[in-house]
């Protein structure tokens, strides 16, 4: 996919981008001569204008949903994730009717080394709406995930904190390079928290600390526990061809990669309350939440939700990017889940700020990504350190 072209030295190259992963080439970029047709680039290209479907994307959410999605996620998205989960147990912490522990806690408790944003952050400063998706034009989240598909797996404790994680290196680079996205995947294969059978958030930011976690290339996600505890072939691997008998699952000519970049996060902790999160959120990013899934809820196709819940218990884990207020005076956060993109409002969905909203505000966590150049090497030696000792 050529995406540009530029001038170094003198010497016109195209800005190419290949399908190999992120450890391939320049971030899984090349770049490539301009102007002789180098290696045939220049002789066969094609191109295709989207439709807009946009402009009226909650009209064809809403049709799509009633027609086809309602029954499966009033009912047997509900259900299913109610009976797989009915009884296991992470440990010695029985998850029953979640994919996530009631409270969110860290084994060696939080890690704080600067002020906190609520500390020097006036709720009165903070503007009425704020939104991630959209910063002064500029979207700075990662893609939206479903974790669901191929296979069902508990895993919105990975997939929630991984986003978050993700989008707060966006920001902090304000996406001027690429946009990344961390894997969930290796996140389940390394137990990092959890399984497919639910799992700690908390657990995630530690593990990001300590061992950093890869982007999306280097797994595939599978919705599957591994056999083996975070072994290197399930943290990062590539294969060539040929490609497999139709038969077959997974090639032959697989290795593991020995050498990948990880993403850190330097520190992390708690936070809870509508004024702490918006502050915490507003400075650095999007914080991972828990939330009391109901049939109601699974049901969501768009619009400010809200549900009374005499007890509301987090069960599962979403991340919340945002807040805004509706023309009737409603305040309501902006949450992201990682049931697809067909879910809700393109994946995302709107619920009431201060009540009724399934306790979201209760539980939440957040950690601060290493950035620097100089972290990272220091992160990258105690991680393997760590991994020797």
């Amino acid at each position: 996919e050529i995406v540009g072209y530029g001038v170094e030295n003198g010497i016109k190259y195209w800005q190419i981008r290949n399908s190999w992963g992120s450890n391939w080439g320049e971030n899984g970029f090349f770049r490539i001569v301009r102007g002789i047709d180098n290696l045939g680039i220049e002789t066969n290209c094609s191109w295709a204008t989207p439709k807009n479907t946009w402009d009226k994307g909650q009209e064809f959410i809403h049709r799509v949903s009633d027609d086809q999605l309602k029954e499966f996620q009033a009912q047997k998205l509900y259900e299913s994730i109610k009976e797989y989960l009915m009884g296991d147990r992470i440990g010695a912490t029985p998850i029953k009717d979640a994919c996530r522990v009631r409270q969110a806690s860290f084994q060696g408790g939080e890690k704080v080394i600067s002020k906190r944003p609520h500390e020097y952050i006036s709720p009165l400063d903070l503007p009425d709406a704020f939104d991630w998706r959209d910063n002064k034009g500029r979207n700075y989240l990662s893609w939206t995930t479903n974790q669901h598909v191929p296979h069902y797996c508990g895993s919105c404790w990975a997939e929630a904190t991984t986003a978050c994680i993700a989008d707060r290196i966006n920001i902090a680079s304000k996406a001027s390079d690429l946009v990344v996205g961390l894997n969930p995947q290796v996140v389940v294969n390394c137990k990092a928290g959890g399984s497919c059978h639910g799992g700690n958030p908390a657990h995630v930011y530690e593990f990001a600390h300590s061992f950093g976690i890869p982007d999306n290339t280097c797994m595939n996600y599978v919705g599957l526990d591994s056999e083996k505890t975070c072994d290197p072939f399930d943290v990062c691997r590539d294969c060539t061809g040929p490609a497999p008998p139709a038969n077959e699952t997974w090639p032959d000519h697989c290795w593991t990669v020995p050498k990948f970049k990880k993403y850190f996060v330097k520190e992390y902790g708690h936070v809870s309350g509508v004024d702490r999160m918006k502050a915490e959120i507003f400075a650095r990013g999007p914080i991972s939440c828990g939330i009391k899934v109901t049939p109601k809820f699974s049901a969501y196709k768009g619009g400010v939700f809200s549900e009374f819940s005499v007890w509301p218990t987090p069960n599962h884990e979403v991340a919340i990017v945002g807040w805004g207020k509706t023309d009737d005076g409603e305040q309501y956060w902006v949450g992201r889940n990682s049931w697809g993109t067909y879910w809700g409002e393109n994946g995302f969905f709107r619920i009431k700020m201060h009540n009724m909203n399934l306790g979201v505000t209760s539980d939440c966590t957040w950690g601060v990504p290493v950035t620097s150049e100089q972290e990272q090497v220091e992160f990258e030696a105690r991680s393997q350190a760590l991994k020797s000792s």
